[in-house]
């Protein structure tokens, strides 16, 4: 011990004091995360150590928001795709008129076994 080959007792007692003690610093920042559009807000107080969970959060919404008028795009370009997908199906009856013709010629050439009287 330090203190004791300095001061003798005294000295050894300060040692003993200054190897138990610890000094604890607690962090007394206060951390908001404020989230917000054009029509609603909100704001979270954060513990300092979540800061960094709170930059990736922060740069995910970014993204996010940058991708929003191009899935608004996509989003627009797929309902039109299926819109006119949906015309031309509806358009298209020559395979229906043609089942329907065979179906016709079939029950024309099916005997009646036991139907008529």
């Amino acid at each position: 011990m330090a203190g004791a080959l300095l001061g003798g007792g005294a000295g050894m007692a300060v040692g003993a004091l200054a190897q138990k003690s610890t000094v604890r610093r607690e962090d007394t920042r206060e951390v908001y995360l404020t989230v917000r559009d054009q029509t609603w807000g909100d704001i979270v107080k954060l513990q300092p150590t979540d800061i960094e969970k709170a930059k990736k959060f922060v740069l995910a919404g970014e993204i996010a928001v940058n991708r929003l008028p191009a899935s608004a795009e996509e989003k627009q370009r797929r309902i039109s795709d299926a819109e006119k997908a949906l015309t031309e199906a509806r358009a298209d009856t020559a395979a229906i008129e043609e089942a329907e013709a065979h179906l016709a010629q079939h029950e024309e050439r099916a005997p009646r076994d036991g139907l008529a009287g």
